[in-house]
């Protein structure tokens, strides 16, 4: 989460884990008003916070696997349709309606073009790497606030394999 991603630069969200990778997220005005949690124990937490160009929502990663709406203000959360477990939040649209996402380790590497009311859902890019050899299905993934464009990482692990015989 970068500070661009912050509309109004009114606020920071900070993460706490009461267990590895379990915890809530935390919300604080610039102000210095007391930090509050904004989810409960049940969300994954995770890198990828992604949030919405009006600043109303967060989206997070339940327990489950299921990507969450998560209301900045009160409000209860809520499951976006029809998306199957496994998904990671890349970047919230600038129609504030539609979220881009996609699930690591999968080849070919699909992003996805989520509509978080209906939970439509369309493939945005889609792409197999050149060189598949050590690839150990590891990559990053960033993409533009327009989301017009992407910029990607992928983590290579190769490996030799050395024969000897003869040895006693």
């Amino acid at each position: 989460m970068t500070s661009d991603d912050i509309p109004r630069g009114s606020l920071h969200l900070a993460r706490h884990d009461f267990i590895p990778l379990v915890g809530c997220l935390l919300m604080q005005n610039i102000d210095g008003t007391p930090p509050r949690a904004i989810t409960s124990e049940n969300i994954g937490v995770q890198e990828w916070v992604v949030i919405s160009p009006d600043g109303r929502f967060v989206v997070v990663n339940s327990v489950d696997g299921k990507l969450v709406l998560q209301p900045l203000d009160d409000g209860k959360p809520k499951e976006i349709p029809k998306l199957t477990n496994g998904f990671m939040p890349l970047r919230w649209c600038p129609d504030n309606r539609s979220l881009l996402v996609y699930q690591p380790g999968t080849m070919p590497m699909k992003i996805t073009k989520v509509d978080v009311e209906t939970g439509t859902q369309a493939v945005w890019k889609e792409w197999v790497l050149a060189d598949k050899v050590g690839f150990d299905g590891s990559y990053s993934i960033k993409v533009s606030r327009d989301c017009q464009s992407l910029a990607y990482t992928a983590l290579y692990n190769p490996s030799e394999l050395w024969i000897a015989d003869g040895f006693r």
